[in-house]
């Protein structure tokens, strides 16, 4: 699984997360989580609803989340990350 990363990502990336150096870290840790066989449960993975079905979520923290969907080709895209007031 490739993972690929939208131009709001990264934006939001630079401004959101990468500022702060505990954030950064846990994004770090949380994405070889993901990209691991097995989703432990502490990512609290789960498809959305609403205006975003077809995305999903994981958590980086308690507030902190990434939406992301499928593309045809099987790969992720990272479609967001920030808070849930923020990525909602």
């Amino acid at each position: 699984m490739r993972v690929k990363y939208h131009k709001n990502f990264i934006k939001h990336y630079r401004v959101r997360i990468s500022r702060h150096t505990q954030l950064e870290k846990k994004f770090q840790e949380r994405l070889q989580d993901f990209l691991s066989k097995t989703h432990p449960s502490s990512l609290r993975n789960h498809k959305l609803r609403g205006n975003k079905v077809n995305a999903q979520s994981f958590s980086i923290t308690g507030d902190i989340r990434i939406i992301y969907v499928y593309d045809p080709d099987g790969n992720v895209v990272f479609i967001d990350i920030g808070t849930h007031a923020q990525v909602y």
